[in-house]
């Protein structure tokens, strides 16, 4: 949007109230104080009045049915702060950490199915996941592997991965287990 069009909020505000006092001039509303508390039926004038009095803000949030033919607007006295404490706390909740996948691998996978993996992968860092890559012993070999073969499998994902990721260190979670994070980039 261009600075030129751009509308700050309490002109906004101002339009709407100008065009409801032009829509119901003398109509009546319910009004609730910035504490929650019932202030009963007034007219519109006297609700704006009181807002300007407290130094608050009318805000239209809902309308109620009086009679079968009347709907009742409800205002609200609510503080300029509120209103953008409001729209903070939603942006701050856009900005939640990625949530991460977890995919368990053994030290003995094939190329073909340690293929699959990365691409799954692959998938989530695209989607925007985190990617917790685990490498664990395989149960009941004749041979114990070592580290350094759960280390060489995560240096093949790592290779063989299209996209762009960050990657922490491979740490030794618990005995036998190696895990590396992939974050999307």
């Amino acid at each position: 949007m261009q600075p030129s069009r751009r509308l700050s909020l309490t002109s906004v505000l101002s339009c709407r109230r100008e065009r409801f006092q032009h829509e119901h001039p003398q109509r009546s509303v319910l009004l609730v104080d910035e504490i929650g508390g019932n202030q009963g039926e007034m007219s519109f004038e006297q609700a704006l009045q009181m807002a300007k009095e407290k130094s608050l803000e009318l805000v239209r949030v809902n309308t109620i049915k009086k009679d079968d033919s009347v709907n009742m607007p409800v205002f609200r006295l609510m503080s300029t702060g509120r209103r953008t404490n409001i729209r903070t706390r939603a942006r701050s909740l856009e900005d939640k950490p990625p949530k991460t996948k977890t995919i368990k691998v053994n030290d003995r996978i094939e190329f073909k199915d340690l293929f699959f993996r990365i691409k799954r992968i692959e998938g989530y860092l695209e989607k925007g996941y985190q990617v917790k890559l685990c490498v664990k012993s395989k149960k009941g070999g004749s041979v114990e592997s070592t580290s350094d073969d759960k280390l060489n499998i995560i240096k093949q994902v790592e290779q063989e991965m299209k996209v762009n990721y960050t990657t922490g260190r491979p740490v030794e979670e618990s005995k036998g287990i190696i895990v590396c994070v992939f974050k999307p980039a």
